[in-house]
């Protein structure tokens, strides 16, 4: 293994691990804001004269994770089961294959034939 594909295996498991760790954090952010917007339903349940029936969308929240993981290289699969945990039981269908082939164009070489048009994508 030459010194260049070395410190490239280090930076893209650095960067890797980077990611896990923003999703992490994203996660556990989402978990609390959940937590304060049930908390606020049930304050404004309490209030009289006033009513709260809106779901909060939950599309951007599943599209910003599963392209996180997409990103990171997880695979398909994993990405839904992911999802399911974090969400629930969401149909996350459409938005799977609008991230993954975003992620399949990103990490396609330009026209030009160089390399470099899936620095995003995890290279093992």
């Amino acid at each position: 293994m030459t010194a260049v594909s070395y410190l490239s295996q280090v930076m893209d498991d650095h960067l890797a691990e980077r990611a896990d760790e923003l999703l992490q954090r994203a996660t556990a952010l989402r978990q609390r804001c959940q937590r304060m917007n049930e908390r606020l339903e049930e304050l404004a349940r309490a209030v009289p004269g006033t009513t709260h029936t809106t779901q909060p969308d939950q599309s951007e929240g599943i599209r910003v994770v599963a392209t996180n993981l997409a990103l990171s290289g997880a695979a398909r699969d994993e990405v839904d089961s992911r999802l399911r945990e974090t969400f629930g039981a969401v149909d996350a269908g459409p938005i799977l294959d609008e991230v993954f082939a975003a992620a399949e164009k990103s990490s396609k070489p330009p026209a030009g034939g160089q390399p470099g048009g899936g620095r995003f994508a995890r290279q093992d």
